[in-house]
């Protein structure tokens, strides 16, 4: 695990180091202090340029990058090879803090659910009910009132997320994100797959399974972790879904399996499409249906691992049989105009609802249909679009390519 410049040609630190040197203040003491709107500039610069090969919180970044900036000044380091260094020095650091158990205490819009435990990555989800267990309960009481001086209240279901990490931090992050990739999979197969737009741009987010108002991280004590770590989402909406018995008996089968293929997908694939997932929830959990739409076609861009919009076309059609290819692409090409129109000109008078709802789509079929499908063979998102792209070449054209191929397997294991 390693931090390397996002693109050596192109970020010359340097000319960052001769800023940082000219706003310290060596005292005597050997602490540095810097003129403070320069120095934050700087580190946001530097952190725009960084990228870290583990998954860590932007708070851990920042504080990494903070401490790197300090040391880097006050050893007067001028070059990118010497900065690089301290940086993943500082990594090392961080990660070198002993493993324990964290429980991230949050809720969901739904009044019940199939499952009592699921796993996702390395974190375990535990359905807990109306209620969280007692030996969070006034630990988690006692944190919100004092932040919001008053009690909380909800009737969504509880939800605890246990994982383990060495900074609780990235842990928090860690399993906030397992949580949004299980609400993933439940709005996957529980929103609608098409909606009527009405006069006005309904402000109801199209997810139906959306977060609670409160996150809060506490140790297997039950005591918080941080008087402070804590999330509040202030744009919250006390709007439960009810499923029936028809809904559970249907997620109980088909939530089970997509969950199942998830995990067992290679390290490489699975992070990419926990990525995408992340990014479809996050974007359907949104009023606004033109930052719905424009989220959402970045989590489809994700998934094809393209932002070319012909290549994003033919990767969507390519599982699709010959008589649906056709309406597909003109449905595709809809969406890329619309797109185009409100990123370059910023205005289309067109409700966005039915736009959401088409990409939706395309998620869903991608992901489920494919992705997880072919679940272990692909070693990554590359090679499973590797798959789409060869999938549209005439059947006629691939027996050709691969005898041409064999051969040069055969040809080569000979020397």
């Amino acid at each position: 695990m390693k931090i390397k410049f996002a693109s050596k040609n192109k970020f010359k630190p340097e000319i960052l180091l001769e800023r940082l040197h000219k706003i310290k203040t060596i005292k005597d003491d050997g602490k540095v202090s810097f003129i403070a709107f320069d120095s934050v500039e700087i580190e946001w610069i530097l952190l725009s340029h960084l990228k870290f090969e583990c998954e860590i919180s932007v708070i851990s970044k920042q504080e990494i990058v903070n401490k790197t900036l300090k040391e880097v000044a006050v050893k007067n380091i001028k070059d990118s090879g010497g900065l690089i260094d301290i940086l993943n020095e500082k990594l090392k650091q961080h990660n070198s803090k002993p493993e324990k158990y964290y429980f991230l205490l949050s809720s969901i819009s739904v009044n019940k659910l199939p499952f009592r435990k699921i796993k996702i990555n390395d974190c375990e989800i535990t359905i807990s009910g109306k209620e969280f267990p007692i030996i969070f309960r006034s630990h988690r009481d006692e944190l919100y009132k004092r932040n919001y001086q008053k009690s909380e209240h909800n009737n969504f279901l509880k939800v605890i997320v246990k994982t383990k990490g060495r900074d609780f931090k990235d842990t928090f992050d860690k399993a906030q994100n397992s949580l949004d990739i299980f609400r993933a999979f439940l709005c996957l197969y529980l929103n609608p797959l098409f909606q009527v737009p009405l006069n006005s741009v309904s402000l109801n987010p199209i997810n139906r399974v959306v977060n609670g108002e409160f996150a809060s991280l506490h140790y297997e004590s039950g005591e918080t972790v941080h008087k402070s770590l804590h999330l509040f989402r202030t744009n919250f909406q006390d709007k439960l879904y009810n499923l029936n018995q028809r809904d559970l008996d249907f997620i109980k089968k088909e939530v089970s399996w997509a969950i199942n293929k998830y995990n067992s997908c290679k390290v490489k694939h699975r992070r990419s499409l926990g990525n995408v997932l992340k990014l479809y929830v996050n974007a359907f959990d949104e009023k606004d249906k033109y930052i719905c739409f424009l989220k959402g076609w970045t989590a489809l861009e994700n998934l094809v691992d393209s932002d070319k919009n012909d290549e994003i076309i033919n990767r969507c059609v390519s599982m699709y049989s010959s008589d649906m290819k056709s309406s597909q692409t003109l449905i595709l090409e809809g969406l890329r105009i619309f797109r185009n129109e409100l990123v370059h000109d910023g205005l289309n008078d067109l409700n966005p609802l039915v736009h959401c709802c088409q990409i939706q789509n395309f998620i869903y079929n991608l992901l489920i249909k494919f992705n997880l499908k072919y679940s272990g063979f692909f070693n990554n998102i590359i090679e499973a679009n590797d798959f789409l792209d060869k999938n549209k070449t005439d059947l006629r054209d691939l027996e050709i390519e691969k005898k041409l191929l064999d051969k040069v397997i055969k040809t080569r294991s000979l020397k």
